[in-house]
């Protein structure tokens, strides 16, 4: 796996790779969510990582970070993403708290 560009968290992936997200929780309790574009709803991350398999030629993820403490608090989550044939990349800067909403990031990836 090799990131396309630092702005755009787009990757470049083998056909078949597997990619792991693994999250860290700071100031709050470890609650995150993912939804594919092809998925109609987001599945929870069980445990503090979840992989997947890039086996179509283009896939758009939606990360969707709870903040489970209360409001205002200063949690945070950072980000890490491995791929199963090589290349690891954490993607600062760190998901910070916005009071009650529930910030995402969006990844694509490709090969």
């Amino acid at each position: 796996m090799e990131q396309v560009s630092n702005a755009s968290r787009a990757f470049k992936c083998d056909q078949g790779e597997t990619v792991t997200m693994t999250f860290a929780e700071h100031n709050t309790s470890m609650r995150v969510t993912y939804r594919f574009d092809d998925q109609d709803t987001a599945q929870v991350v069980e445990g503090n990582s979840f992989s997947f398999g890039v086996d179509q030629p283009f896939r758009i993820l939606r990360v969707f970070f709870h903040f489970i403490n209360e409001s205002g608090t200063g949690g945070s989550y950072d980000v890490r993403l491995e791929g199963s044939n090589g290349g690891s990349f954490d993607d600062p800067p760190p998901v910070l708290q916005a009071g009650p909403f529930v910030p995402f990031r969006r990844y694509a990836f490709v090969h």
